[in-house]
């Protein structure tokens, strides 16, 4: 009896209070999404979500299928809802120096997909499932 109330008591002190930036975060929800260039899927892609509202970036990685998962302050925890500006890069560093330092650096994607300006926006809704696709082009974007 004794071994079981001390295991009961070890494990309900593992989790911790939150402190008062974790309080003041505000509700992430989980996104996801696939980016593709000229119809297929891009390795190593950044996705950024810039929030509208808050000064916040959800980001993510794309896998060697395109795919990414989103996170705001940990691992996997999603981004807030709102309204976001999305930024797309995948910069490889051109060469290394005899010391082993970057000498520079190249987005190979188009820059317009790298700049939140560049037109890329996403809602990210509470209600709903939050998966995103982006469908990128080499050539001039289509006027609508």
């Amino acid at each position: 009896m004794g071994i079981l109330a001390i295991l009961l008591s070890a494990a309900s002190g593992c989790s911790r209070p939150l402190d008062k930036w974790e309080q003041r975060r505000p509700a992430t929800f989980p996104g996801s999404g696939i980016v593709t260039h000229d119809g297929a899927p891009i390795e190593g892609a950044v996705v950024a979500f810039d929030s509208v509202e808050h000064n916040l970036t959800a980001v993510g990685r794309t896998d060697a299928e395109g795919r990414f998962v989103l996170k705001t302050f940990t691992e996997n925890d999603g981004i807030v809802a709102g309204e976001h500006r999305v930024r797309i890069t995948k910069v490889e560093v051109t060469g290394y120096d005899p010391e082993g330092y970057p000498l520079g650096e190249v987005n190979r994607l188009p820059q317009r997909y790298g700049d939140s300006s560049g037109g890329l926006r996403a809602t990210v809704d509470p209600e709903n499932d939050n998966v995103f696709r982006f469908e990128l082009t080499t050539g001039k974007p289509a006027v609508k």
